[in-house]
């Protein structure tokens, strides 16, 4: 059986830690970045069941990037364009969010497969090397378009002042 699955719940009730208990869940409350590595790596999946809040939420990232299949509402994949099914499960209602937990908590292959996906849609999207080559290309088009209007500027026409849009 996969280890037990484990969740950052500060505003867990008593009732709700109880129930975590009988099924094999770990709640943690705040918990350090040495406790986040070693939750992520004993944890079999990730469940985020964040319902409202601004940006990217960046454990939803971490999990990913950690191969960790994760069920969440859409909240929690606020910034992140995942897909339902390939990398991750996303629920529409509490009932939806208990039942993807439970399949995926039965499918350990389903489970391998998410967080495979999860982590190479990280890779693909998220790693800092694959972001700066992005960023670096941003900046070249724009000092090209400038550096052009510029030439078409001082070229003796009557064309507007350079623009870079």
């Amino acid at each position: 059986m996969a280890p037990p699955r484990a969740d950052r719940g500060d505003a867990a009730g008593r009732g709700v830690r109880r129930r975590a208990a009988e099924s094999n869940i770990e709640i943690h409350a705040t918990v350090s970045d040495n406790e986040v590595r070693e939750l992520f790596a004993k944890a079999s999946l990730f469940f985020s069941p964040v319902v409202s809040g601004t940006g990217i939420k960046i454990k939803t990232i971490d999990a990913m990037a950690n191969s960790k299949p994760i069920v969440g509402f859409a909240t929690a994949f606020r910034g992140v364009p995942v897909k339902h099914g390939v990398h991750a499960l996303i629920a529409n209602s509490p009932k939806e969010f208990a039942q993807w937990i439970e399949m995926l908590s039965l499918d350990e292959p389903r489970c391998r497969k998410i967080g495979l996906a999860a982590r190479e849609f990280v890779r693909l999207n998220y790693d800092p090397a694959t972001l700066a080559s992005r960023l670096i290309s941003v900046y070249s088009q724009t000092t090209e378009r400038y550096q052009e209007a510029h030439r078409r500027a001082n070229s003796g026409g009557n064309s507007p002042r350079p623009s870079i849009f």
